[in-house]
C-alpha cells in the first residue's frame, strides 16, 4: 500500500492546499492543557493512542483510511515532545470528517480542533471580489 508522505516542502504544501476544494487544518494537542481543556484525558490515553497509531501505520491501515472516497489527508506532521499532531486534509462533507476522526475521540478521549482553510489562489480571488464590491 502507498504510505503517506512526510510533510513535504513548502511548495508541495501550498500546492496541495490550493488543490483542496474544502480543506481543514486539525491540531491535536498533547497533555498540556489548552483553552478547551486537556487534549487527552490522561497520559495513559496518549500513550495508548500513540501505540495504536504505530500499529495501524505499520499495517498500512492509516494509508488506506487517509485516502477514502471524498476524504484525503494531504499531510500530517508530529511534534512528539509537545504531544501534538497537525493535519491538512480535504473532505467533501462533515460526515466524512466525523467518520475519520470520531473513533480516535471515542477510543482515546482525544480533543480536536478543526479550522477550515483555503488555498492562496482562493484568497486572491475572494479578495478581488470583495474589493470590487467595496469600490
Amino acid at each position: 500500500m502507498k504510505q503517506i508522505p512526510s510533510a513535504g516542502t513548502d511548495e508541495q504544501r501550498d500546492s496541495a492546499a490550493e488543490k483542496a476544494e474544502v480543506s481543514h487544518s486539525s491540531e491535536v494537542e498533547g497533555p498540556a492543557p489548552t483553552a478547551n481543556g486537556p487534549p487527552f484525558e490522561n497520559f495513559e490515553s496518549q500513550l495508548a493512542a500513540c501505540k495504536r497509531f504505530c500499529e495501524l501505520w505499520d499495517s498500512g491501515e492509516i494509508a488506506q483510511a487517509d485516502h477514502a472516497d471524498g476524504f484525503e489527508i494531504l499531510f500530517r506532521v508530529h511534534a512528539p515532545r509537545a504531544g501534538r499532531v497537525t493535519l491538512l486534509f480535504k473532505a467533501e462533507s462533515d460526515a466524512q470528517i466525523f467518520e475519520h476522526f470520531a473513533p480516535w475521540r471515542a477510543q482515546f478521549g482525544i480533543e480536536m480542533d478543526f479550522t477550515p482553510v483555503i488555498g492562496c489562489q482562493d484568497v486572491v480571488d475572494y479578495h478581488k471580489k470583495l474589493f470590487a464590491k467595496m469600490s
